[in-house]
């Protein structure tokens, strides 16, 4: 970053809330955010399932060690949040082997990982 740029008062990006929920038949995860992200990727892994999701944001504020939630859900059993370099990472350990199909929407300052099957 240019010595002239400043991040006085950038807010860095990280996980305030994580709620499980479930409706229609699908499971969600909703993951409340600080401020909105600049970027998401996301893929699914196997063997066992996890969806990765990588979540760029401002280089501002202490990098934080991972710490997993969890929950009391029979699908989503965990919730893994760690930010590096601002960036955070987020594992969702699921059920089983392979991991289903799944969205990621942003909504506004929240992020939605449906779970469709």
């Amino acid at each position: 970053m240019p010595a002239w740029v400043s991040n006085f008062g950038v807010q860095p990006l990280a996980v305030e809330d994580v709620r499980v929920s479930s409706a229609d038949g699908h499971r969600a995860v909703l993951l409340k955010l600080s401020r909105f992200a600049d970027a998401i990727r996301h893929e699914a892994t196997r063997e066992p399932a996890r969806i990765r999701l990588e979540l760029a944001g401002p280089a501002v504020g202490a990098d934080m060690p991972e710490e997993r939630v969890v929950t009391a859900d029979d699908v989503v059993h965990a919730v893994r949040i760690s930010r590096s370099g601002g960036t955070v990472r987020i594992i969702l350990e699921l059920d089983g082997e392979d991991p289903p199909d799944y969205t990621v929407q942003e909504m506004a300052d929240w992020i939605m990982v449906r779970l469709l099957d």
